[in-house]
């Protein structure tokens, strides 16, 4: 393994700024309301993430 001081960090040109940054504001926000409603948000019964 390489020292810290070696790595090279090369950004990727297919990385657009404008919409991470809107992606990231936007998840930002969607936790925030959330965590601020006054009850907990619904749950779908059985719902399970595809892996």
């Amino acid at each position: 393994m390489r020292s810290p001081n070696t790595w090279r960090v090369r950004r990727p040109a297919s990385i657009h700024d404008a919409t991470l940054t809107r992606m990231t504001q936007w998840l930002y926000l969607t936790g925030w309301f959330v965590a601020q409603a006054d009850r907990r948000p619904s749950v779908i019964p059985g719902f399970r993430l595809e892996r």
